[in-house]
């Protein structure tokens, strides 16, 4: 069923106001799946906030060359809209629990390599951290689908749909994460 189903389902909801648009199986692999999809999300909320904060010691202090700060930023959207075109596809054919974990394992392992490999050269690093954004780009684009999950999962255990209050959650624990 995938997501494919799951949208089609959906929109006959939206249709007729039907509350049982969820497959039956759904709520089984959402309890399954539930808890590593809040871990995801923890490890990347802080991974994403604390690599911003350092950010400007790492261009001003270890590069010397706080004008690379700027290009970095700016390069680091590239990944995300290359793969944004085929997020849905490969969720689609392959699962975006999977496809997302796939991508943060890669990315994880380009930031190891670049750590140990101690590059001095700010341009290399741009070119790692580019590399690396492939990997998180796929976590990047899907997160969105995680968050309507948890909201359908709340609506499943609870019998009513909180959009806001998860969204609002959600937004707050970003706005944290950021500051």
């Amino acid at each position: 069923q995938g997501l494919g189903g799951l949208s089609v389902n959906f929109v006959g909801y939206l249709a007729d106001g039907n509350t049982q648009w969820l497959p039956d199986d759904y709520e089984r692999e959402m309890l399954e799946h539930s808890t590593l999809m809040y871990e995801r999300v923890y490890y990347y909320l802080v991974n994403k906030r604390l690599s911003g904060a350092l950010s400007a010691y790492l261009w001003l202090v270890y590069f010397q060359n706080g004008k690379l700060q700027g290009v970095a930023q700016m390069l680091s959207v590239l990944p995300i809209l290359l793969l944004l075109p085929l997020a849905t596809t490969a969720a689609k054919r392959f699962g975006k629990k999977e496809v997302s974990a796939v991508g943060m394992l890669f990315a994880g392992l380009v930031f190891l390599t670049l750590f140990f490999v101690r590059v001095e050269n700010g341009v290399v690093y741009i070119v790692g951290i580019l590399v690396a954004g492939l990997g998180l780009a796929w976590f990047n684009t899907l997160v969105w689908a995680f968050i309507a999950d948890i909201i359908d999962f709340q609506e499943v255990k609870t019998g009513t749909r909180e959009d806001g209050t998860i969204y609002a959650i959600y937004s707050m624990a970003r706005k944290v994460g950021q500051a």
